[in-house]
């Protein structure tokens, strides 16, 4: 299988299995405070649009949650589907479950996939959020003060990472 056609099957595999994508905009199940949210299954999705969580640096160099939106064209009876967004790869990773990374950049801007556990993220404006099992989101902190991840009740984590152009 080509490298672009990897690419799409892992990305349409986790999309069409249920997985959650989640944002500032989205509907959570659960909020912990107005700056500590655990992102649930979104109980409705635009059908013209998808919404990402993203990790980003601002010109001062501090870090930030915001949302990326991808858009949506209709195909006919296939459904919905987004332009080829380009890759290099993917690479999975396991983290123990004493996982604690302080503070960091990401090295390349890449969508990470909870696969099977979720992440807490701080970024540099104290911001923290859960990142829920499921959840994709897009880390472009490669400069700057980064985020602190750390594991959730000692769980060990299986994540995938697709590098983006």
């Amino acid at each position: 299988m080509k490298l672009n056609n990897l690419f799409l099957f892992l990305i349409a595999s986790f999309v069409f299995s249920g997985l959650a994508f989640c944002s500032d905009i989205a509907t959570y199940d659960q909020t912990i405070s107005t700056t500590n949210q655990t992102c649930k299954t979104q109980k409705t999705i635009d059908p013209e649009i998808i919404k990402i969580l993203k990790i980003y640096t601002d010109e001062s160099g501090e870090t930030h949650f915001g949302t990326i939106t991808i858009d949506l064209k209709d195909k006919g009876t296939i459904g919905k589907i987004s332009d080829l967004v380009s890759g290099t790869g993917v690479m999975f990773r396991t983290t123990p479950g004493d996982y604690n990374f302080d503070w960091h950049n990401t090295p390349r801007k890449q969508f990470v996939v909870n696969l099977d556990a979720p992440v807490k993220i701080q970024t540099s404006d104290k911001e923290t959020r859960i990142i829920e099992k499921g959840q994709v989101f897009l880390l472009e902190d490669t400069k700057g003060k980064g985020h602190y991840s750390e594991s959730i009740n000692n769980q060990s984590r299986t994540s995938l990472f697709i590098p983006v152009n």
